[in-house]
């Protein structure tokens, strides 16, 4: 095993974001960018390396997988996702980290939810960082109580 020599090192994630900062919408944003950046400056020889499979990191994989680079993605935790987490320890699943998709109008996650076949309605709540929270749900009803995407092997 041979040492790796990185020429370039470039960095993604919701804090990266100058347009939606602290979200998830900004994390995709970013991994997409980042991903743009380093598929314009890669050899066909090189790979990339991906750390950390949260939204930025998965983005940037679909991103440079779309473009035929080769790139593994490396994560410290036993599962995908990030800070989008569910746990259902209370007998319900209850959002650990994002929970509501901002600004649902040009959201890449609003198309992702419905491609998991998931229903978006507006909340009834306003978000304090953007004008308005969409809220989805995979039956598709609508709830006074906030609840947020759900995958179709959860109960509504």
């Amino acid at each position: 095993a041979g040492r790796a020599d990185w020429e370039r090192i470039v960095f993604a994630g919701e804090a990266t974001d100058p347009d939606f900062p602290a979200t998830v919408h900004g994390a995709l944003a970013s991994g997409r960018r980042a991903a743009e950046l380093v598929a314009s400056a890669v050899g066909p020889q090189e790979r990339v390396l991906i750390v950390g499979a949260g939204a930025a990191g998965l983005a940037a994989a679909r991103v440079l997988s779309e473009e035929s680079i080769s790139y593994e993605v490396v994560e410290a935790r036993d599962r995908v996702g990030g800070r989008v987490d569910t746990s259902e320890a209370l007998g319900a699943p209850v959002e650990l980290g994002a929970s509501w998709i901002h600004g649902p109008n040009g959201n890449p996650l609003s198309a992702l939810a419905r491609e998991a076949g998931m229903t978006c309605s507006r909340s009834h709540r306003r978000s304090p960082s953007s004008r308005a929270a969409g809220s989805c749900r995979q039956d598709g009803s609508r709830s006074s109580r906030p609840w947020r995407a759900r995958s179709s092997s959860r109960r509504p």
